[in-house]
């Protein structure tokens, strides 16, 4: 009864009263006799209604680097056409209106390099809204902390993964320099154990690729390495210590190990590339932990960087490859299970390094080429791969790109070594599918060094902020790895 007689009461209310968000018209408007609305409401012009006032909830995205670029979007309540925006006390110019709920700009670079940004709205009414707790800028120029880790040997290649069991991340490589499997252990906080040295046998050459996985199926990581013409497993106790377990013999010398799904079923199946035979051998892991070979394709064509990924969109991975002068070759699976051969174009780009990753989040993976004066994106559109712009990539990329989200606002950034004396850590930030150019580059005065490659982006520190593990393939670098700190976020 309660409930009726306060409607009753509400409809017959005198006209300025307003219960909760619901405006009640003023027989002489709110244009005419502008003071019948409450200090917490603004009058329309259009409907000559007071409404709740202006509201202002989220902006998006809520972080970027100080040079701003891209489009952001501030969500809301009861904007008006000719709504104004203030940045940083700056106004906005073209800002588009949307709806009377969303906003739309191109971001501004910062003006003071301030963290945290005061934003301002401002109705043709007059009715205005300011907040200083929904956007914030991070500066481009130092976002990383370096721990360096000096080693007597190099660094050829990395694995990283939870080796003794204690929720910490570990790191594992072969060496450039002798036949060796290098162990530190993680401490939790971004630095690392001294090393705990495995000799690979009787080999006499040095590993040349690592993984590591779970590869007979008790619960604790293992290691996979390519050496002296054959790869083989090294079984891990849990405790972060290892011991010689299966191995296959696979060409010459193989090298990189990439893994891929060639049928429909669960199993594990390995791509091992050999140079010096021109060859990529398909391996399938069993669940022992033994290897069985499938297939071995020969390519022809030298091998310098190799990758696999499903461009075609048929649920099978097509195998991709970088050969000697710079050409890209990929093997596609057929109906009766061989693999067609050809070439990619990629014009004005001498290839030397090949990432497959979906790079403009449509869902469907993109390669991207490391080459001589930049990186060439090449897009995958309906299954149809079209090249984009060469894009500036500092003086001297190393063949090995990530592409991780860094930033940490959902898209994935290009991230690599540079191999000149100027600089040793070069990033482009994605844009919603567009990357900025030039390059935002770390110099070696942040302590990173030259002739480094990147081979992760992954939590060090659990800080829950993707960190670079880096290692440097050549004896006469500085370090045997380092691990960027990200400090930006």
């Amino acid at each position: 009864m309660k409930s009726s007689t306060f409607l009753v009461a509400t409809l017959l209310c005198g006209c300025q009263s307003v219960w909760g968000s619901l405006s009640i018209p003023n027989p002489e408007n709110c244009v005419a006799s502008p003071d019948l609305c409450l200090a917490d409401e603004v009058c329309d012009p259009q409907d000559q209604i007071c409404h709740p006032a202006l509201a202002m909830y989220a902006v998006n995205p809520s972080l970027t680097p100080t040079s701003g670029g891209g489009s952001v979007r501030i969500l809301g309540e009861r904007f008006l056409p000719g709504v104004e925006v203030l940045w940083q006390e700056q106004k906005i110019p073209d800002v588009q209106y949307v709806s009377s709920i969303e906003l739309s700009f191109s971001l501004p670079a910062s003006k003071d390099g301030s963290w945290w940004t005061p934003i301002a709205l401002r109705n043709p009414t007059g009715q205005a809204v300011k907040r200083t707790d929904l956007f914030s800028y991070y500066s481009e120029a130092a976002r990383f902390s370096i721990q360096r880790y000096g080693e007597p040997r190099s660094a050829r290649r990395l694995a990283i993964g939870d080796f003794n069991r204690d929720g910490k991340l570990d790191v594992a490589f072969v060496t450039g320099n002798e036949p060796a499997i290098a162990v530190c252990l993680g401490q939790g906080n971004g630095t690392l154990q001294p090393a705990t040295y495995l000799t690979l046998g009787d080999s006499t050459q040095s590993g040349q690729d690592i993984q590591s996985v779970d590869a007979d199926g008790d619960g604790m990581l293992d290691l996979l390495v390519t050496t002296a013409g054959l790869i083989q497993t090294f079984r891990g106790d849990g405790k972060g210590s290892f011991v010689a377990g299966p191995s296959i013999q696979t060409g010459t010398r193989p090298e990189q190990i990439v893994w891929t799904k060639l049928s429909p079923s669960p199993q594990r199946t390995l791509m091992v590339s050999d140079a010096m035979d021109r060859t990529l051998s398909l391996l399938t892991l069993k669940s022992d932990g033994s290897y069985e070979r499938s297939m071995v394709i020969s390519t022809g064509t030298f091998i310098a960087e190799s990758a696999a990924c499903d461009t075609s969109g048929d649920g099978t991975d097509e195998l991709y490859w970088v050969d000697g002068p710079g050409e890209l070759h990929v093997a596609q699976k057929s109906g009766t299970g061989d693999f067609t051969q050809s070439i990619v174009p990629a014009p004005g780009c001498a290839a030397a390094g090949l990432t497959c990753r979906d790079l403009n989040q449509d869902g469907r993976p993109d390669l991207l080429l490391t080459c001589a004066k930049g990186l060439l994106p090449i897009y995958n559109t309906n299954s149809v791969l079209a090249t984009g712009n060469l894009l500036e990539a500092g003086r001297s990329p190393s063949a090995r790109v990530l592409a991780e989200d860094i930033s940490g606002d959902g898209w994935p950034d290009i991230i690599f070594g540079d191999k000149t004396q100027s600089a040793s850590l070069v990033m482009l930030s994605n844009r919603q599918g567009g990357y900025l150019s030039p390059s935002v580059i770390y110099p070696e005065s942040v302590g990173v060094g030259v002739n480094s490659v990147v081979y992760y982006a992954t939590d060090i520190d659990a800080d829950h902020k993707p960190d670079v593990l880096i290692g440097y393939p050549f004896a006469l670098s500085p370090s045997t790895i380092a691990i960027a700190l990200n400090r930006s976020l």
